[in-house]
């Protein structure tokens, strides 16, 4: 069967459009925190190159009848295959190392907090309640959070209060006014852990920035319209988290009292749009969730105690 030579070039071209879409989704706007910042670019220019390549040299083979004039669309289109191919290899390989590495970081980030009573099952939570919201966000506000970077911030929110002393962390009732300093620090200890690695400097300053106030009377004094998105769904997932979870300075309250706190703080510390998305939630998934978490928690203790039985 004859096919002109102009569709199968045509195909190639559309093959080509189709991996620079596939580049551009899935470097930038899925961009896995463990892809460098110019994964894109990269990976955009060889495509680039990979099709100028094609297409001179089937110009040589052209020219020197190497190839007849009805076969060099058939061999660009060929190697059009080849790279598509190649690509969403390279896709799928990134994307299992990046759910790995965040299964892992996940994992030490608990473990570290089960020697912390205060934090015990944070991080899972925090996550948990940030994917929950980010579910339920509308299409526009879904557009300007990368779902990937939301995890990694939800589950590094608080990992700077690891850096708080021994005793502060354990400590059972209430806590002084110096000692309330300290823990509102954390953020800042948070951010110089992660500062140093290119691949969590956004997420540092999301991460501080998710502790300002809407109202602009945070510590920074930033305008609420000044605060990323992504820090605004973490801030409405932390205080929930903290409301509700158990600390040695005071008693967790019920799902419905965290509710009301939300409501309350809207419009001021919170933003009152993510807080009416996140009431709005069925309660039913809310305490699912509640309950995965706490059984996250009952494996990572099993584990510290069968570590403990070891030793």
């Amino acid at each position: 069967m004859y096919i002109n030579p102009s569709y199968i070039l045509l195909m190639a071209l559309l093959l080509f459009l189709a991996d620079a879409c596939i580049v551009i989704y899935t470097l930038i706007y899925r961009r896995p925190v463990i892809a460098p910042k110019s994964s894109a670019a990269i990976a955009a220019g060889w495509i680039s190159a990979a099709a100028l390549f094609s297409a001179v040299v089937c110009i040589i083979c052209m020219k020197q009848q190497i190839l007849a004039m009805e076969k060099a669309p058939l061999a660009v289109f060929l190697i059009a295959v080849f790279i598509s191919l190649f690509l969403l290899w390279m896709v799928n390989l990134l994307k299992r190392a990046d759910r790995s590495a965040k299964q892992l970081l996940e994992m030490l980030v608990g473990i570290a907090e089960t020697n912390a009573p205060n934090l015990n099952g944070n991080a899972i939570y925090v996550r948990r309640l940030s994917e929950l919201i980010y579910h339920y966000l509308p299409i526009d506000m879904k557009l300007k959070v990368n779902p990937e970077e939301l995890i990694y911030a939800s589950v590094l929110i608080d990992v700077g209060q690891l850096a708080l002393p021994r005793e502060l962390r354990e400590k059972w009732g209430k806590l002084t006014e110096e000692e309330r300093m300290l823990v509102r620090k954390s953020p800042e200890y948070t951010v110089r852990i992660l500062k140093d690695s290119g691949s969590f400097q956004r997420i540092a300053g999301w991460i501080r920035l998710s502790r300002e106030r809407m109202d602009g009377m945070g510590s920074m004094r930033v305008p609420g319209d000044k605060i990323p998105l992504i820090s605004r769904v973490l801030a409405v997932a932390s205080t929930f988290a903290a409301i509700t979870l158990n600390r040695t300075y005071k008693a967790a309250r019920s799902l419905n009292e965290a509710m009301e706190e939300l409501k309350l703080a809207a419009g001021t510390q919170l933003d009152k749009e993510i807080v009416e998305i996140f009431t709005e939630i069925s309660m039913d998934e809310i305490e699912a969730c509640y309950e995965e978490v706490k059984a996250e928690i009952g494996q990572m203790r099993d584990f510290e105690k069968q570590k403990e039985e070891d030793l």
